[in-house]
């Protein structure tokens, strides 16, 4: 198969109670990255899959089933059977395409959640030594104090106060 650089692909939103389920074909040229904007809105999302397309070919495709998103925003369709027929017949070709985009998915995510993971802990680790830093500088601030006005510290009573 040709390495191609551009995708059309296929999504559908899970509404309940709702038939047939709007899909979304849209174009991408990074379409495993494009996958993760997903499952982000007020529904949870399915990819359905990619294939091999050009900007061109999205704007055939919408002008061939234009009908069927009269009432929808966007890129979005209320599908019939034809408009399913040729999504999934497009998307059967490049089947391995999409385990294969959806494994690389899946590791960017594993990576992005680990790499997330380790910033919060130097941001917590940075967040201790600044409260450290600032515990110190205070207290030699309040010693100065204490010495200007001839105060003692409250550590120098306790230590009086311990029996030898």
């Amino acid at each position: 198969m040709p390495k191609v650089k551009t995708f059309l692909y296929a999504v559908r939103m899970l509404i309940p109670n709702q038939d047939p389920q709007p899909i979304k074909v849209g174009f991408s040229s990074r379409p495993d990255k494009r996958r993760l904007a997903y499952n982000s809105g007020p529904y949870p999302c399915e990819w359905m899959g990619v294939w091999p397309g050009t900007l061109q070919d999205e704007l055939d495709f919408h002008c061939q089933f234009y009908k069927l998103n009269e009432g929808m925003t966007g890129e979005w369709f209320l599908p019939n059977q034809e408009f399913i027929d040729v999504v999934n017949q497009k998307i059967s070709r490049y089947r391995g395409y999409i385990e294969r985009a959806a494994k690389r998915s899946a590791e960017f995510d594993k990576v992005r959640k680990q790499r997330e993971a380790e910033q919060e802990i130097r941001d917590r680790d940075a967040h201790a030594m600044i409260v450290e830093i600032l515990d110190d500088r205070y207290r030699e601030r309040d010693d100065a104090i204490d010495r200007v006005l001839g105060l003692r510290s409250v550590e120098s009573y306790m230590n009086e106060s311990k029996p030898n």
